[in-house]
């Protein structure tokens, strides 16, 4: 299950109890209508240790989401397309963030040479 407040989303693992994880896509998939969701696990792990996953949100009879396995390779394979698009669009932004930085000492070494 998916338990989301303002800051971070919950799932209920098998033995009952909840743990944090960070969502970085949820997404549908217009083919058949399917949501996926990729996230990963956030408890005392270094950013560059995390493991991604991807998971199918089913709608439970009481209202409630719930991740399940994803057992279609056409939908894992739809899924590996959203998360190198999106990999692809975080690298883009942190190459974009380091020009903007790297310009921006650029133009503060112009200035100093002028002065």
């Amino acid at each position: 299950m998916i338990n989301k407040n303002d800051e971070l989303s919950f799932i209920t693992g098998e033995d009952g109890k909840e743990k944090p994880i960070q969502v970085f896509e949820e997404f549908e998939r217009e083919e058949n209508g399917k949501r996926f969701v990729i996230y990963t696990d956030i408890e005392d792990i270094d950013f560059e240790d995390r493991e991604f996953f991807v998971a199918e949100i089913i709608k439970n009879s009481d209202g409630s989401e719930e991740l399940v396995e994803i057992t279609s390779e056409e939908d894992m394979e739809y899924c590996q397309e959203v998360f190198d698009s999106m990999v692809d669009r975080i690298l883009s932004a942190n190459l974009s963030d380091d020009e903007d930085e790297s310009q921006d000492d650029d133009s503060v070494d112009e200035e100093t040479l002028v002065s």
